[in-house]
């Protein structure tokens, strides 16, 4: 549930009654209009979007972070991973990446799945590299629930992590088995203009915004 629903009814900031929806919609048209210039935009909008859509919440002890900065092993070498936004618990755990896709206005911009995929192993190394001085185990299995922005438009996954994965990214080798990546993509109106649109029209809110609130099921376990 949203936290302010003029957001499903209001066209634009200027139709608005109440401060975070004209907040939500001066961001989301500055996440549709960015340029090179603009390159935070769309992390500013996603920033306040999960505020909105409650993945904040002092209750369950998450919070946003932007830009976060952790390591995972490739190949032998220690690697830094910049995940444009994560959601983490109260233990420092990240519950949640977010990658911001910039081809749109880079056309040499990196493609944002492999870096969603890297961020999604870095979490598990993250979360193991501060397991082990408490002698607790690596993690065996973890689903990562991870979300690519294209301006204001969110495509949703569950990438697998398993033990055998991250060996084989810390040594440098191939996994023994395939990691199938589950995709959804929300159903709106004109879907072949998604990427583009985003949630400016009013129709497209509603069955986006459901999706991230169903995503939700996959962090807010103990």
């Amino acid at each position: 549930q949203v936290r302010e629903p003029e957001i499903l009814t209001a066209r634009d900031a200027w139709g608005t009654t109440k401060d975070d929806a004209y907040t939500f919609l001066r961001l989301l048209r500055g996440a549709n209009q960015y340029t090179v210039n603009e390159e935070t935009a769309v992390v500013d909008f996603t920033y306040f979007l999960m505020h909105m859509i409650g993945y904040t919440s002092r209750l369950h002890r998450r919070i946003v972070r932007t830009r976060k900065r952790i390591q995972i092993l490739i190949a032998g070498v220690l690697k830094d991973s910049v995940i444009d936004l994560c959601l983490i618990d109260e233990t420092n755990n990240m519950l949640l990446v977010i990658q911001e896709d910039k081809r749109a206005i880079d056309k040499h911009a990196s493609d944002p799945c492999a870096q969603l995929i890297a961020a999604a192993i870095a979490t598990v190394h993250d979360r193991d590299a501060r397991r082990r001085p408490l002698g607790l185990a690596p993690v065996t299995s973890k689903v990562i629930p991870a979300i690519i922005m294209s301006n204001s438009a969110p495509t949703f996954y569950k990438i697998p992590v398993t033990a055998e994965l991250t060996r084989a990214i810390s040594s440098g080798e191939f996994p023994e088995n395939e990691t199938i990546i589950a995709v959804h993509i929300p159903m709106v109106p004109r879907r072949d203009r998604r990427l583009q649109e985003g949630l400016d029209p009013l129709e497209n809110r509603a069955p986006t915004l459901r999706c991230f609130e169903a995503l939700k099921k996959f962090f807010n376990g103990p």
